[in-house]
């Protein structure tokens, strides 16, 4: 997530998603959230945020955007993310915030799209008043907006556990690798996140295969690595949106290794250790999917 300060009181962030290349959800926790553990790995696949920030009579946000469901929703995370900035760190000083974001990340796609603009607004204005931003000043702050917003604060790859409040960056000799890259297949599909986890207390009880997340960790080879990869939440993703059926189906015919699902769908993607090899998925992913957005990103450099 790179901060570029245009002149006083104006900045612009290039955000960033992220892959849940391994997911459990151990259960539901008594505060109602869901205990889960993740490997996390972030990329420099995002959106674009521009905001201004100076000082008011009267605190106020303003959200303009492409995308224009995101102006009128309530529950806009970067209108969120403004306000509690305002509220939390603005040291009680009134200021007039204004957000335009250009959306490239779908909604309900898994990748953390919303979750990552918002860090990106909390960083933005941080660094915007304070010339830098910490992550611990704005962790408690992520963490309220977000399960997997403390993630963002970090970025890389990192061990993800609790409700996404305990994150502990971690380095995988492949994902490192400059040539490395992922393959993202995006259906168009809007996943019900409720619904998923509908189908996951529905599930429970039911035996399942679980691999050890040790085994990615241990992979050496991309085809050790690619069929490692694993997501709890799939079977129930599934479910929840039956295209995704076709979706996986298709790129099963297609794709020499098994596709991955991120988060809770309905991204599709696999990873592989060169540009030539992405290219040759890619295309065979859109000849399989027309419909479908395919998009080939570097694995390392997020941060870079």
């Amino acid at each position: 997530m790179r901060v570029e300060i245009l002149e006083r009181g104006r900045a612009r962030v290039a955000t960033s998603c992220k892959l849940n290349l391994w997911l459990d959800v151990i259960g539901k926790r008594p505060d109602g959230y869901h205990e889960l553990r993740s490997l996390f790995h972030e990329l420099a696949f995002g959106d674009e945020l521009r905001l201004e920030c100076e000082p008011a009579e009267r605190s106020a946000v303003q959200f303009t955007s492409d995308d224009r469901g995101l102006e009128s929703d309530p529950t806009n995370l970067c209108v969120r993310a403004a306000e509690l900035w305002l509220a939390k760190r603005s040291a009680g000083a009134p200021r007039r915030i204004a957000l335009q974001l250009v959306k490239r990340l779908p909604a309900g796609g898994g990748i953390g799209g919303g979750s990552g603009d918002a860090v990106a607004v909390l960083v933005g204005l941080e660094t915007l008043a304070r010339g830098s931003a910490r992550r611990e000043d704005l962790y408690a702050l992520a963490l309220e907006l977000g399960s997997d917003c403390p993630f963002f604060l970090w970025g890389g790859t990192a061990l993800v556990r609790g409700r996404g409040e305990h994150v502990e960056p971690l380095a995988h000799p492949l994902l490192a690798e400059r040539e490395a890259r992922a393959v993202l297949v995006l259906p168009g599909l809007h996943v019900p996140t409720r619904g998923v986890f509908a189908q996951f207390a529905a599930e429970a009880g039911q035996p399942f295969e679980r691999p050890e997340l040790e085994e990615l960790l241990a992979a050496r080879d991309w085809s050790s690595f690619q069929r490692a990869l694993w997501n709890r939440l799939e079977s129930c993703s599934l479910v929840a949106e039956p295209q995704m059926k076709t979706v996986r189906a298709a790129l099963e015919r297609v794709w020499p290794l098994p596709p991955a699902m991120s988060g809770s769908g309905s991204t599709y993607f696999a990873c592989v250790g060169s540009e030539r090899e992405a290219v040759h998925l890619a295309g065979l992913a859109r000849e399989a999917l027309p419909q479908a957005r395919v998009v080939v990103q570097a694995l390392a450099g997020a941060r870079a």
